[in-house]
């Protein structure tokens, strides 16, 4: 088991559907209550990137189909088929290779043979989704942890989680759930890679700030939103420690980041 602080793994996004409530994706009504619903569940944070989609009163979040709603109008009010993601995470970097990731015909006609769909009700993935699922993961492209619910793995069937070595400050696969198959751990990275959580450009350097802001205020946590669920997690891990163990697990890991940032 890896040390808790050094890293941290990210958690995973299982909606609690209200039976009474409706929820969908065309209906302005439900929709509100599906968006409502999946922020909560996600803590007002991007399921694929972790970035913040909600702060101040505002949510910009936006509800993404796990697989592409193109695919079949069955899928447009699957409601266990929709999560939420930031703009750049449903706009750019999924939809990228959406046309790649376009299942097949036959896998189509399949899923849509004798279905029985009964739109606004329906909360759990029946077998006929969980087949098409498959199908989808299996693809080339296809090697992405769809929210919400996630992904068990095909080999070891543990779930497919990422965590974020907060020494290195990157994101890679969980050491927490047990020893995944190389096949795995390459679909976790496929993952990692699609939505750029390691680029230069878009990793975030969150934690880096909230380290600083711990050993200028001597130990003290600053209780202010978080932009990245990384810094959340994380300030989960320093509950009930005292004010000097916290300063002390956080001087070492920003001096972790400063020998990195210096390599």
């Amino acid at each position: 088991m890896p040390d808790i602080f050094e890293k941290i793994e990210m958690p995973g996004f299982s909606p609690v559907y209200d039976p009474k409530i409706k929820y969908g994706y065309k209906n302005p009504r439900y929709k509100k209550n599906l968006k409502a619903l999946l922020n909560k569940t996600s803590e007002g944070f991007c399921m694929y990137c972790y970035v913040t989609v909600a702060a101040d009163g505002k949510v910009w979040g936006h509800l993404e189909h796990s697989i592409e709603k193109e695919n079949s109008k069955y899928l447009t009010e699957c409601i266990p088929n929709i999560g939420w993601a930031c703009p750049v995470c449903n706009n750019i970097f999924k939809k990228c290779k959406e046309k790649k990731r376009k299942l097949s015909k036959k896998d189509i006609a399949v899923f849509e043979r004798k279905i029985k769909c009964n739109s606004n009700s329906c909360t759990k993935e029946c077998v006929k989704y969980r087949n098409l699922k498959n199908k989808y993961l299996l693809q080339d492209n296809g090697q992405i942890i769809l929210q919400p619910n996630g992904v068990k793995g095909f080999d070891t069937g543990l779930d497919l989680k990422i965590q974020y070595n907060v020494q290195n400050g990157w994101f890679e696969p969980s050491e927490f759930q047990g020893e995944y198959s190389e096949r795995e751990k390459q679909f976790i990275e496929h993952h990692i890679n699609e939505f750029h959580l390691n680029d230069e450009a878009y990793r975030t350097n969150a934690l880096i700030t909230f380290f600083r802001d711990v050993i200028e205020g001597e130990g003290h946590i600053i209780q202010t939103p978080e932009n990245n669920m990384v810094v959340k997690v994380f300030k989960k891990r320093l509950e009930g420690l005292k004010r000097q163990d916290v300063l002390k697990i956080c001087n070492k890991l920003f001096t972790y980041y400063e020998v990195k940032l210096k390599e």
